[in-house]
């Protein structure tokens, strides 16, 4: 697929973002920094703050909850404000907010602390999220630029977790916070790439595919996706304790899932020429489901790193599609955002939940609330999908102005 540049919604002039198709991808790697690497090194720290500070499951859950709730509100927000915002200045503020946050957290010794601290880091995360929404919203090839800004994400994700992992028993938690502070510093610098501002974009003149007021199927997937996802990674360490592999193993395998990653995006990025967004959205959220039971199911430690691999690559393989039928919309890019911020908000509770399931019910309990959770993020998609439905897939028309 050759280049197009930017596309824009009819009638739209010309955003102030750069035709230049590296320059995007290099924006939206930095802004995927923090939240990728932060997804991968949650059950590092899960494992740090019920073993060094005493924490117990269902508090270290609601820490990270309360994380995701406060990133999963800043994508919202994003993505209803992003056309009046500065968002280069933005951007610096955001990266300044997370460092700041995270060298807080080192501090923080009860759960409380680690709640205000740790949770409000997710503010400027939340705003990145929603600034690569709007960024792909005029893209009419999203789904194949945000693959390969996450092949290249991941790359470096990959080597910053082997670090991460190699370093943890060797570093005190003051000091782990203060080394994960050096990613918003990165991002600092990359924020320079992205324009001063994004004009607002009108809404599509062309009929909705979905009744007024209701919510289009590709948010209620990505929420489940979410809600079952965050209910297993979160303690994904301790199921690996329980088959008796010590933490320095288990960092090794999250590590590998890194390189997993990379696999997955890049055959999205290949997969993206089929045109089919939908149904290989749908392959993808099978495969991430089914990977989520056998992480929490898994019998032995073999079964245990072959569900993490696949986990890792259904996902990256999964997300570039999900968001390019949310950008479909052509609402400039309100929906992937929302779809964003909602599955993050309602999966925090995830942590939390999984935790309490834990304690009263022991890990069998997750694999049936994992299981509820992919079948309910695969029939919303089915529906759209089906020839016979009045969302059935469309391509969009994108028009470009320049």
């Amino acid at each position: 697929m050759t280049d197009t540049g930017p596309a824009f919604v009819d009638g739209d002039a010309p955003p102030s973002v750069t035709s230049s198709t590296a320059s995007l991808v290099v924006a939206l790697v930095g802004l995927m920094l923090a939240y990728t690497l932060g997804l991968n090194v949650t059950p590092v720290l899960n494992g740090v703050w019920t073993d060094r500070l005493d924490l117990v499951p269902s508090e270290a859950g609601l820490v990270i909850s309360a994380h995701f709730v406060a990133m999963a509100i800043a994508t919202i927000l994003t993505g209803r404000f992003v056309g009046r915002l500065r968002m280069r200045r933005s951007a610096i503020i955001a990266a300044l907010w997370t460092m700041a946050c995270y060298v807080a957290s080192g501090f923080a010794k009860q759960s409380e602390m680690l709640m205000l601290c740790f949770g409000l880091s997710g503010v400027g995360i939340g705003f990145q999220m929603g600034a690569m929404a709007a960024l792909l919203s005029h893209r009419a090839d999203s789904d194949r630029v945000y693959a390969i800004a996450v092949v290249i994400g991941s790359s470096l994700v990959a080597a910053l977790t082997i670090a991460f992992a190699s370093a943890v028993p060797h570093l005190t938690i003051p000091q782990f916070f203060a080394a994960l502070a050096l990613i918003p510093l990165v991002q600092l610098a990359l924020a320079f790439l992205l324009p001063l501002r994004l004009q607002s974009v009108r809404p599509s003149a062309s009929p909705s595919k979905h009744p007024r007021g209701a919510v289009p199927p590709v948010v209620v997937a990505m929420i489940f996706m979410q809600i079952g996802g965050m209910a297993v990674w979160a303690f994904t360490e301790r199921v690996g304790h329980r088959l008796g592999l010590p933490t320095a193993t288990i960092g090794t395998i999250l590590a590998a899932t890194a390189v997993s990653a990379i696999i997955g995006a890049a055959c999205a990025a290949r997969a993206a020429r089929l045109q089919r967004r939908t149904a290989l959205a749908l392959v993808g959220l099978t495969g991430f489901g089914l990977s989520n039971l056998s992480i929490i199911l898994a019998p032995s430690p073999t079964v245990y790193a072959a569900a993490l691999l696949m986990q890792a690559f259904a996902l990256t393989f999964t997300l570039p599609f999900l968001t390019a039928v949310a950008l479909e919309e052509q609402d400039g890019g309100r929906t992937a955002a929302y779809a964003h911020g909602w599955s993050m908000l309602l999966g925090a509770a995830s942590p939390y939940a999984a935790g309490w399931l834990i304690e009263e019910h022991g890990f069998a309990a997750i694999a049936f609330y994992s299981g509820t959770a992919l079948l309910l993020s695969i029939l919303p998609l089915l529906i759209r999908h089906h020839p016979g439905s009045p969302m059935h897939d469309a391509q969009p028309q994108y028009v470009n102005n320049t």
